[in-house]
């Protein structure tokens, strides 16, 4: 099973607990257990992680059973989504250096000696482990990580197929999906690093790849949605056929896929839903704005962000309504009964009827600036720069496991704004 985050955006490392540094790195700038009582919701954990003189975390995300935080340094600080306890660090890489969301890749054949060498010498019986791995990627490479213990496991070198990567990566199990600057996008192996295939668009691509049921999803700036098969030896273009641009302009965040369909915003104002099988536009709905950052799936909702206009919320079956809009909006944070959870451009919390809009509550969420964008699951996962880290959940949630934090659909994970 495969999860990846990528640039939305839900969208979002070794701590170590203790005091971190800094004036503002104290629980008690932060909004309070009794304010987040007023939403019916609670910390369930709170941490505190201790940076390096003038560390700065900048990016959060959730997958699954960690939460991964990135700091301005390209260090990654790894908790245990459920009991909030460190796991691991590692140092990424150098901090000039681009990393881009993370992907889980669950039970992994990895040979004993990993690389190029794998094709050449395939290992004997019984020279492979199983593994669960998280992949972090740059421009040029990806790391493949043992995730529970942060053990780097091999590279993969992107100079090998002759390209730079312009988003995060995807997997299928068995080999990582990536798209270049140059509007081409590729299949390498996740053992060996060798490139089986790559394919073109007609413009870049920004958005990242999205893998579900051996078909590839990947959105272009010029205005189309290709869908490819991928098999044993090659992938092929399902659709569009032929390749008339679905959209009169780029698709440029995130799409979102589920067993429900393709969605993506672009910005020729419209957020598209498409079928995930034949690729027939199902709706189209226009906004007042580009969409350039990523949508998101919500129970009967499809939310997006329209730059220079509004927060929408769009009837996900018809697509012929905004069920509501919110005008300083910015991502959904949980969807929980019937509610959603708004963060707004006041770093405030709104608790909003999902079905009307109305909004229940305002909860400001003092001390807190990371988020990790999220409908899927009924937690809240937030930070701030100076390295306080928290899940926030429902009061009554009581005992949480993994599989309550894993997203079962399958679909691609939105990057952290």
């Amino acid at each position: 099973m495969v999860r990846c985050l990528a640039c939305g955006l839900m969208a979002l490392l070794t701590f170590t607990l203790g005091c971190a540094s800094g004036p503002r790195a104290n629980w008690e700038w932060a909004v309070t257990d009794a304010a987040l009582a007023k939403a019916d919701l609670g910390y369930y954990w709170q941490n505190t992680i201790v940076l390096g003189e003038a560390e700065k975390l900048q990016r959060i995300w959730h997958l699954d059973e960690n939460v991964y935080c990135l700091s301005d340094r390209n260090r990654v600080y790894v908790f245990n989504a459920v009991t909030g306890q460190q796991k691991w660090s590692s140092q990424l890489g150098r901090p000039t250096q681009t990393f881009f969301a993370p992907c889980h890749i669950d039970r992994i054949v990895v040979p004993s000696v990993v690389g190029v060498n794998t094709a050449v010498n395939p290992p004997a019986e019984g020279g492979t482990t199983v593994e669960d791995v998280v992949v972090f990627n740059t421009v040029t490479e990806a790391m493949v990580i043992q995730r529970g213990t942060g053990k780097l496991l091999h590279r993969i070198d992107f100079a090998r197929a002759n390209f730079a990567a312009n988003t995060a990566v995807a997997s299928d199990g068995k080999r990582v999906f990536v798209a270049g600057v140059k509007g081409r996008y590729f299949a390498l192996d996740l053992a060996t690093g060798l490139m089986e295939w790559k394919l073109s668009t007609h413009a870049q691509i920004s958005s990242s790849p999205v893998y579900m049921g051996q078909m590839l999803f990947v959105a272009s700036h010029d205005g189309t949605i290709y869908a490819t098969w991928v098999s044993d030896d090659h992938g092929r273009k399902i659709w569009p056929d032929p390749e008339v641009p679905q959209a009169s302009a780029a698709f440029a965040g995130d799409i979102a896929v589920d067993d429900r369909g393709v969605f993506a915003g672009s910005r020729d104002y419209s957020v598209y839903a498409f079928s995930p099988i034949m690729g027939e536009q199902m709706w189209r709905f226009r906004c007042g704005g580009p969409i350039t950052q990523p949508v998101q799936l919500g129970k009967t909702n499809v939310y997006a962000r329209a730059d220079r206009d509004k927060f929408y919320s769009i009837d996900l079956p018809s697509g012929q309504r905004a069920k509501w809009t919110l005008p300083d909006a910015i991502m959904t944070l949980a969807e929980i009964d019937n509610n959603a959870f708004i963060l707004n451009k006041r770093n405030e919390l709104m608790v909003v009827d999902a079905a009307i809009g109305k909004v229940r509550i305002i909860v400001p969420l003092a001390g807190l600036q990371l988020f990790v964008p999220n409908t899927k699951t009924q937690a809240i996962f937030a930070a701030n720069a100076d390295g306080l880290l928290c899940r926030i959940s429902p009061r009554r949630a009581g005992h949480v496991t993994t599989e309550m934090l894993t997203d079962t659909r399958k679909d691609q994970p939105t990057d952290v704004r």
